[in-house]
C-alpha cells in the first residue's frame, strides 16, 4: 500500500511555490514607476524599475492590516478508526487512476496537434480539460466536494485566481472542481507552478499539456522563505503577463508555499496577484479551500485521511485598488473560511 502511495505521491503534487522571494541587493528593482502616493500606491518603488522584477510581485504592503477576530479552528467531520483504512485505499487508487490515465487522456490531443487538425493553443485548452474531467470522475474514490459561491463568467473579464494553500491535495481537489467553477468561462486558468516538479516526467507532461507556466526555486521546503532564480522570475512574470494578454486567467498562491500549520491560520500573504491583475486590468477571483489537510498533512509523504469532507467557495470577483487592500480582502474572507469551513459575513 505505501508503494502505491509513493508512486502516486511522486506523479502529481500541487503546483505550489510561487511568490515567496529572497533576492540580492543588486536585483532589488521594480516593476512600476510611482503612479500615487499614500494608500493608492500601487506598490512602493524605487528609480530604475526593471520589467519582471522579483520584488515587484513581494513588496511589503504599506501600513498595517487592519484587526479582526480570527475564528477557532473546526474539523471536518472525522472517520472511524474503521473507515479510515477504506478511506486510504480509495484515495490511493483515486491517485493512481489520475495519476495513470492521465498520458491516455492527453494523447489524443497530441495526435491530433500532429496531424495540424488542431493548434496548440486548442491542444493546451483541450488536454486541461480533460485532465479536470478525468479527476472529476474519479474523485468519489477519495472526497466529497462541496462548492459554494458564485461562479465567475466571461462577463467578469479577466481574472487572476487566489486561493489558500493547506495541503499537497488542493492540485486535485481544484481540478475536480474546475469544469463546475470555470463552466462559464470559454478559457480556464493557467497555473505558476515550481519547475522542480518537472522532475517527474509525468508532471512535466501535465504542466506542458496544459500551458502552465513554470519558476525555477530552491527547494527549501514549506513554511521557510522561497528563494528563485532571477532570471526565471522574470520569464514567468513575462510569461503570466502574456497570457492574460492573450485572454488566459491565471492562477497563483499568494502564501507563496503550503502552509504546514492551517489550524492557526494563512502565513504571510504576498500582493503578487494584485501586480499581476493591474497590470492587466484583471479582476481577482478568491477561491477558499478548507478541509484537504485532513486528507493529506503538509509535511507527511503519503496521504493518511482522516476526513473526506472538502469545501471549496469562490467570492464574487473583484478589482483591489491598492496591494494593501488585496492583503486586507484576502485575510478577511479566506482566513476565516480556512479556520471554519464558514463563509464570513462581509
Amino acid at each position: 500500500m505505501r508503494l502505491s502511495f509513493v508512486v502516486a505521491a511522486a506523479v502529481l503534487a500541487l503546483p505550489a511555490h510561487c511568490l515567496r522571494v529572497r533576492v540580492r541587493p543588486s536585483l532589488r528593482r521594480r516593476l512600476f514607476a510611482p503612479e500615487a502616493s499614500g494608500a493608492d500606491a500601487p506598490l512602493r518603488v524605487a528609480p530604475d524599475p526593471t520589467p519582471g522584477s522579483t520584488t515587484a510581485l513581494n513588496a511589503v504592503t504599506e501600513g498595517p492590516i487592519p484587526t479582526y477576530e480570527k475564528p477557532a479552528y473546526e474539523q471536518p467531520k472525522q472517520l472511524s478508526k474503521f473507515m479510515r483504512p477504506v478511506a486510504r485505499l480509495g484515495v490511493a487508487l483515486f491517485m493512481i487512476g489520475a495519476a495513470g490515465g492521465m498520458p491516455l487522456v492527453v494523447a489524443p490531443f497530441y495526435i491530433l496537434e500532429k496531424l495540424r487538425f488542431i493548434s496548440k493553443v486548442r491542444r493546451e485548452s483541450w488536454c486541461l480539460k480533460a485532465v479536470c474531467h478525468w479527476v472529476r470522475l474519479l474523485s468519489p474514490l477519495a472526497f466529497n466536494i462541496r462548492l459554494t459561491g458564485r461562479m465567475p463568467k466571461d462577463d467578469d473579464g479577466l481574472l487572476v485566481w487566489s486561493s489558500n494553500h493547506v495541503s499537497n491535495f488542493d492540485f486535485f481537489t481544484i481540478l475536480a472542481s474546475a469544469s463546475k467553477m470555470c463552466r462559464e468561462r470559454s478559457k480556464w486558468p493557467r497555473v505558476i507552478y515550481w519547475q522542480g516538479l518537472e522532475s517527474n516526467p509525468l508532471f512535466k507532461l501535465f504542466g506542458r499539456s496544459c500551458g502552465m507556466v513554470p519558476v525555477a526555486m530552491e527547494n527549501t521546503g514549506s513554511g521557510n522563505q522561497n528563494v528563485y532564480d532571477a532570471s526565471s522570475f522574470r520569464k514567468m512574470y513575462t510569461a503570466g503577463i502574456g497570457a492574460l494578454n492573450e485572454g488566459w486567467d491565471l492562477a497563483i498562491l499568494p502564501e507563496g508555499q503550503l502552509n504546514p500549520r492551517p489550524e492557526e491560520g494563512l502565513q504571510q500573504i504576498y500582493p503578487g496577484p494584485h501586480s499581476f491583475s493591474k497590470r492587466a486590468g484583471a479582476k481577482l477571483q478568491l477561491v477558499g479551500i478548507w478541509g484537504t489537510e485532513h486528507i493529506w498533512k503538509a509535511g507527511t509523504a503519503s496521504p493518511a485521511p482522516t476526513a473526506r469532507d472538502v469545501h471549496l467557495h469562490l467570492w464574487e470577483p473583484i478589482a483591489y485598488e491598492s496591494p494593501d487592500a488585496f492583503v486586507d480582502g484576502f485575510t478577511r474572507r479566506i482566513e476565516p473560511f480556512g479556520l471554519t469551513g464558514k463563509v464570513p459575513p462581509e
